[in-house]
């Protein structure tokens, strides 16, 4: 007769999954982490010419991402040389592509940083 087969530390693996999926379902620090320093390169990639809008872009973290975010638009003689004003989202655009890598790098880690404060093994 075969003997059972007996598992032991399933309940802590399980606790273990359980609380990793719990932190990815609020990423609010994470995000806030890994996005509030490309507050500071949209700022430094705003044309300046009272600095009111580089000055007032931030960041709004949420569980499931975060916003970097102005709530002024700006003159388009400004950058175009042409009548009218525009948000400037293509700035923070310009940011998140030139910075894609690190972002990724960033979540990729906050994410290593709780699965090892629970217990695990995280390798990379």
């Amino acid at each position: 007769m075969t003997q059972p087969l007996k598992v032991r530390g399933a309940d802590e693996v399980v606790a273990g999954f359980e609380d990793l999926e719990r932190f990815v379902d609020d990423m609010t620090e994470p995000n806030r982490r890994v996005l509030g320093p490309l507050v500071l390169e949209v700022a430094g990639r705003t044309p300046i010419r009272t600095g009111s809008l580089a000055s007032s872009w931030s960041l709004t973290p949420s569980a499931q991402g975060g916003s970097i975010e102005s709530g002024l638009e700006y003159a388009g003689p400004v950058e175009f040389g042409v009548e009218g004003r525009f948000e400037g989202a293509h700035m923070v655009l310009g940011v998140l592509e030139s910075r894609g890598d690190q972002v990724v790098d960033g979540y990729e880690e906050a994410i290593a940083d709780r699965a090892r404060a629970i217990g695990f093994r995280v390798t990379r």
